[in-house]
């Protein structure tokens, strides 16, 4: 008995030992859903309609706020929306401070590829039949209106479709030497520009923008600052990995066979 309330010990600490060592090389994992994005944009000053106009969002670059030495590793991502695709880490080197470590959430239909988005799956705060996107001819962009003629082989309309409000948007990483979380990570958006409409005359596309830096107009092909939506910071939902749990929960066994055994020799 005593042989065996030793090992339960020793078994406990050991795994309380492991966690305080080596938790910074576990995963942390953040979730949010489209409808946190549109909440932190609007308490920030930046939400998706005013007065004039109307933003779709087509894409959402994540990374957590790291304290200490700031080092962190993203690892993977996933995403429940229909139609929407994840990098993480991006392959594209973003602006300062994203770079390529971080999770990049995108719609996956043809618009990447300068073809039709049917449909083009946008996070929005307004009916998607207020919205008429740009269209193409022969792969080039050409603005929202007249609609390309259905003869032209190469050309189409996008068909914007709005992001489920409880879709998940997920990734991990895991921290560096030196470096801490509490848990709060950001994101910048890109997405496009349209005037105000209504489902009897549906707003026109204006211009696109990325990550808040900058917005590109095809119509007249240089890139504005501006777009009116810039990155914003919010609070970041972290999962407890297995691996965490499983070890922690060893630690308090080993903890209570301990004292179990100490009353016993009482």
């Amino acid at each position: 008995m005593k042989k065996f309330g030793f090992l339960i010990s020793l078994c406990g600490l050991c795994g309380l030992y492991l966690v305080a060592v080596f938790s910074p090389a576990w995963a942390e994992t953040i979730t949010f859903s489209p409808s946190d994005v549109k909440t932190v944009m609007s308490v920030n000053g930046a939400p998706l309609h005013d007065a004039s106009n109307q933003w779709g969002l087509w894409a959402v670059r994540a990374m957590p706020i790291v304290g200490g030495s700031g080092l962190y590793t993203i690892l993977g991502g996933s995403t429940t929306q229909t139609g929407w695709g994840v990098d993480a880490p991006s392959w594209y080197n973003w602006n300062a401070p994203y770079g390529t470590n971080n999770a990049w959430f995108w719609d996956a239909s043809g618009s990447e590829a300068n073809l039709p988005a049917n449909p083009l799956y946008m996070i929005m705060d307004r009916p998607a039949d207020t919205f008429t996107s740009y269209t193409f001819t022969n792969g080039v962009f050409t603005g929202a209106a007249p609609p390309i003629i259905a003869s032209n082989p190469s050309g189409g309309t996008n068909v914007v479709t709005p992001v489920d409000d409880t879709s998940l948007l997920s990734f991990d990483f895991t921290l560096g030497a030196g470096a801490t979380w509490d848990g709060i990570w950001q994101f910048v958006v890109d997405g496009s520009k349209y005037t105000l409409g209504t489902a009897a005359t549906p707003g026109v596309w204006v211009q696109d923008f990325f990550g808040g830096y900058w917005t590109y107009d095809y119509g007249i092909a240089s890139y504005t600052l501006g777009g009116n939506l810039n990155g914003n910071s919010g609070p970041g939902y972290p999962t407890p990995e297995p691996a965490t749990m499983l070890l922690l929960g060893s630690g308090l066994i080993g903890l209570a066979g301990y004292g179990r055994k100490k009353l016993f020799k009482k």
